[in-house]
Formats: C-alpha cells, sequence, structure tokens
C-alpha cells in the first residue's frame, strides 16, 4: 500500500519551474502566435472549474494507475497566495487565481498521485508521470514541447519512462522533432 512519502531532497524543483515557463509562456517562431498562455490567461474562470477539471482527471486512465489515496482530492481557493502558486496537502490541491490552468492541475495532481515513500518532489520518477499525464490529458504535441523543455534543462525524467535512453540526447540534436514523434507513437505509456 503505498503511504504519503517522507520528504525527500527536491534537487529539481527549478529546472521544473523554468521549463515551464518555457512551455507555457512559448511564441512560434515568427513571434505571431502565442502557442500557450498569456501571463494571467487562464483555463477556469472559477475555483468550482478547477474542481470539475480535477474530478475529469480523476476519471482518467492516468490517474487510476497512480493515484495514491481513494479518497477523492478536495480543491481549496486561496485568493492571493503569498508563494504566488499553488500547493498540495495530502489529498488536497490549494489553488490562488494565478494557478487556474490546466497543465498546473495536473502538475500539483501529479504531486498527490507521487505522494509516497521514495519519491522525491519534482524527481525523475514524478517527472515522468507529469510528462505522463500532460500527454493523456492534454495531447503528444504538449507533452512533447514540455519534455523537449525539461531535456534541454537537463531534468530527468523528461522522457517516456524505461524506453528512450541518454545516448538518444544525439538522434534528438539532430531532429528536434524526434520527441513528438515517440510522443505520437509511443501508446504504451
Amino acid at each position: 500500500m503505498k503511504t504519503h512519502a517522507q520528504k525527500t531532497r527536491d534537487t529539481q524543483r527549478q529546472k521544473i519551474y523554468n521549463s515551464e515557463q518555457d512551455v507555457w509562456n512559448a511564441w512560434s517562431d515568427d513571434g505571431n502566435t502565442r502557442l500557450c498562455f498569456a501571463r494571467g490567461e487562464k483555463d477556469f474562470d472559477s475555483i468550482e472549474g478547477v474542481e470539475a477539471y480535477v474530478r475529469e482527471i480523476e476519471q482518467s486512465q492516468w490517474w487510476a494507475d497512480g493515484k495514491a489515496s481513494s479518497e477523492p482530492v478536495t480543491v481549496e481557493y486561496c485568493g492571493r497566495s503569498k508563494r504566488g502558486h499553488a500547493w498540495t496537502d495530502l489529498n488536497k490541491i490549494v489553488m490562488p487565481e494565478i494557478s487556474w490552468r490546466k497543465w498546473y492541475v495536473i502538475h500539483e495532481m501529479a504531486h498527490i498521485a507521487m505522494s509516497f515513500d521514495g519519491i522525491a518532489d519534482h524527481g525523475p520518477e514524478w517527472t515522468a508521470w507529469y510528462v505522463q499525464g500532460i500527454r493523456e490529458l492534454m495531447g503528444a504535441q504538449t507533452a512533447a514541447r514540455l519534455a523537449t523543455a525539461l531535456w534541454n534543462r537537463n531534468v530527468e525524467g523528461a522522457l517516456v519512462p524505461g524506453k528512450y535512453l541518454s545516448e538518444d540526447r544525439a538522434v534528438w540534436e539532430r531532429d528536434p522533432d524526434w520527441i513528438l514523434m515517440q510522443y505520437e507513437e509511443d501508446d504504451g505509456w
């Protein structure tokens, strides 16, 4: 049985946050099209919208395969967060309005799903799980963008777990679309 983790060292946190900013604030190569989100833009207009998305995630195969508890996740609104971001506490997500985005909810749900002994916050196992959630819930192209940003910042766990080895970096450097092809073709997550 999975139990909630004793905290282990979180060595990849800033690289993950920086990678997310690279992706979620990205522009097209010509600079004319925002690929993801403008600062302040959000997917949900209310905390109830966030909670409905959490319920949708709880019905996904991704959640069923990794959840740490059978208890439903609760969502709380915290107004202005001193920390400026969302956080989790056991099966609860606390979400300031700035975090009402799908990717942000998936990030926090990955913390809950991976909150058992031996799994570091933002560690390789968590990162792989998070990218898998993005793939299932937001699509292969979005997961590939995130995996590429994580890969570029040398975040461990950025690629499909157990399948792609470090020597594949040379392939990726020759063909940047290589990661996207892996995410589109691989249904054996």
